[in-house]
């Protein structure tokens, strides 16, 4: 009974975030945490996801958790050259912790790329899963000890502010034809803020321990709860999937078979109707899980069917 009244809660919210709706997967800044990720590497990813075979909607976005390139202090991100060359447009992350040298970055890249950059920008968000950090669940999940790059809403609420009234002063932001739209990304139990342009949540009932079977109905009720408190501010799903393989987590199992279930339901449900960056393209992480819908070996996909 729940599951039907959020859905139909859920349907009444259930319209584009812009005129365009955005597709595609939240992409890491690096392989390993001495190994940056290249424009090759980006272009290759770009690509890749564009062509994935029998997609219901083109895959041609990404959302970057930062600006600045892997390991240097404010060199822009080679991941907007690749953008450029492949016309993917891009959710923009800035680290609260670093913001002054991410908005540096951002200066350089402009100009460096000037308007073919701006015209593949459809927002940024400032921060990524911060408030979750203050929680006991997160120090709970980091072995008891308080989770770094921990920031409260107030906080951020003030850093978006900040970074809003910075952008509004840069000689760049006559590129764009209207601001672009600036937000939060966070778990969905903090992802409601008050002053976000929308909101970024992200969502894994995997991590709460849910049986795939029970995960599509996870989801959807996080995603009404998200709604509900967010009024008429725009939800962008930012980060959800399904680990195929890997352990040392304390998560639901993972498996070829959950990720393709995983997929199929809740994906085929958001695909074209929501901004959706999809966790993940290729396995990037260090976490011990495979969320990779990609075999990097074969270059194909590990799920058989990516239709819907």
């Amino acid at each position: 009974m729940f599951l039907s009244c959020a859905l139909l809660i859920l349907a009444q919210w259930l319209t584009p975030a812009a005129a365009t709706v955005h597709t595609g997967f939240a992409c890491g800044a690096f392989w390993s945490q001495s190994q940056a990720k290249t424009k090759e590497d980006f272009v290759r990813q770009f690509n890749l996801a564009k062509n994935l075979p029998d997609v219901p909607v083109s895959f041609n976005s990404a959302r970057l958790f930062q600006t600045a390139q892997w390991q240097t202090q404010n060199d822009p991100s080679e991941a907007f050259e690749a953008a450029i060359e492949t016309n993917t447009t891009l959710l923009l992350g800035i680290w609260v912790s670093a913001s002054d040298n991410e908005l540096i970055a951002l200066d350089h890249a402009f100009e460096k790329h000037g308007q073919k950059l701006a015209d593949l920008v459809v927002g940024i968000s400032v921060g990524n899963e911060d408030i979750y950090r203050t929680s006991d669940m997160c120090t709970q999940k980091n072995g008891g000890k308080p989770c770094d790059m921990a920031y409260s809403a107030d906080e951020i609420k003030a850093n978006i502010s900040s970074v809003r009234s910075t952008i509004a002063q840069k000689p760049w932001i006559k590129l764009f034809k209207e601001p672009p739209p600036i937000g939060h990304t966070d778990i969905a139990q903090y992802a409601p803020l008050e002053g976000s342009d929308f909101i970024g949540m992200t969502a894994y009932p995997v991590w709460n321990k849910d049986s795939i079977e029970n995960a599509n109905e996870s989801f959807f009720n996080s995603l009404a709860g998200v709604q509900e408190r967010s009024g008429n501010t725009p939800v962008w799903i930012t980060e959800t999937g399904w680990p195929s393989s890997g352990s040392g987590a304390d998560i639901s199992p993972p498996s070829l078979e959950s990720m393709q279930e995983y997929w199929t339901k809740v994906g085929c449900s958001l695909f074209g109707k929501y901004n959706v960056w999809w966790f993940e393209l290729e396995r990037d992480t260090d976490d011990g899980l495979d969320w990779g819908i990609i075999d990097i070996p074969s270059q194909t996909p590990k799920i058989k069917d990516l239709s819907c």
